[in-house]
């Protein structure tokens, strides 16, 4: 033992907790949110796997006017992602951490079909907010989530297995763990 040396542990985690209805009824005013939304957290291209979402998302049918679709990570909607959206409305947003938990708390459902994480950081954060989770059982993710998330195989049948998990939502709610 040395008594020079000062040990300190830092725990992964998030201090993220829902938000109230006041928060999350103030943030989908701001940023004109007007259906229950669909969360996409993240970059929307390669291994966050984004385009697996909106694949699966455009076998919802007319069920898409119904919802709109919030990714975080800014920039503009990419064309095929806005052409499988169809009649939603898709928000491209830059969120602090307030806004971010108002977001996971007022979500329909995070959508995370992530190909790799070192972590899956999102996945914490979504259930800390009582937000549900869809999201792939690759790397890291299931240690993250444990029993709690409805996970998809990323295998050739990932697009069918996300749209069977997006359906119960299209028609009333799902229900985490």
């Amino acid at each position: 033992s040395r008594p020079d040396l000062k040990v300190e542990i830092a725990y992964t985690g998030t201090d993220f907790v829902p938000a109230t209805p006041a928060a999350i009824d103030s943030f989908k005013a701001r940023h004109g949110i007007d259906h229950p939304y669909f969360l996409i957290s993240g970059s929307r291209d390669g291994y966050k796997n984004v385009a697996l979402f909106f694949k699966a998302f455009e076998t919802l049918g007319d069920a898409r006017a119904g919802y709109n679709i919030v990714c975080t990570g800014g920039g503009q909607i990419e064309p095929e992602f806005a052409a499988q959206a169809g009649p939603a409305n898709v928000k491209v947003v830059i969120l602090d951490d307030n806004d971010m938990q108002a977001a996971y708390s007022g979500a329909v459902s995070l959508v995370y079909p992530s190909l790799y994480e070192g972590f899956g950081l999102p996945v914490l954060e979504a259930m800390a907010c009582d937000c549900p989770v869809i999201t792939s059982d690759s790397s890291s993710i299931p240690e993250v989530g444990g029993d709690v998330p409805l996970y998809i195989h990323m295998d050739d049948n990932a697009v069918a297995q996300l749209a069977k998990h997006l359906r119960p939502v299209a028609v009333g709610g799902i229900s985490m763990g």
